[in-house]
């Protein structure tokens, strides 16, 4: 390689970078002008783990979420009068809690943990049911299939035999109108 490949390489780079800082400019611009504004954050190994969970999540929901995106919906769900934000921050994800906001207290959920059980179909329609029940409307269904891994219930894959499969959003939703349905049909 001569010195003068050598430096069209590096002055290829270098319009790279320069665009790249150029696009990046317009779009912290074009976002402050929207009325946000950009923080840095540090981090500890356990809280960026969670944050790209989610983000993964949101991704496979569909629903694709940034880490901003992530962040601001959090700090808004706190800020949501009626919620004591001291509370909210001591409850345990992995825990079978949920939060009363109507009464600011904490309740036990009603799903068991299946953790190392094999549930039958009926105990499985009951708990896709309750977990339906306390997470109603599409805006929760995320929140239902986070619900369903925690609990670890299994789930059907594609030749029909239960597994402990990853619950996604569509996943939810879908087999908890099929529990209701068989539920009529009894």
């Amino acid at each position: 390689m001569t010195d003068t490949d050598t430096q069209k390489k590096l002055d290829r780079l270098a319009k790279i970078e320069e665009g790249n800082r150029a696009r990046s400019l317009k779009y912290l611009k074009k976002i402050k002008a929207e009325g946000k504004k950009q923080v840095t954050a540090i981090l500890n190994p356990e809280a960026y783990q969670e944050l790209t969970r989610r983000r993964d999540e949101s991704v496979r929901a569909g629903n694709p979420l940034s880490f901003g995106g992530i962040i601001e919906a959090a700090l808004l769900q706190d800020a949501k009068p009626g919620i004591d934000v001291a509370t909210t921050e001591k409850k345990n994800i992995k825990s079978n809690v949920n939060i009363d906001v109507s009464a600011n207290t904490i309740k036990k959920d009603e799903i068991p943990d299946c953790h190392g059980k094999e549930p039958t179909q009926d105990e499985r329609d009951d708990i896709l049911i309750k977990v339906g029940e306390q997470y109603p409307g599409r805006k929760h269904s995320q929140k239902l299939a986070d619900v369903l891994n925690d609990a670890s219930v299994p789930i059907k894959d594609a030749k029909g035999e239960w597994i402990r499969g990853q619950w996604d959003a569509k996943k939810a939703t879908d087999n908890i109108g099929t529990a209701k349905k068989r539920l009529k049909n009894k």
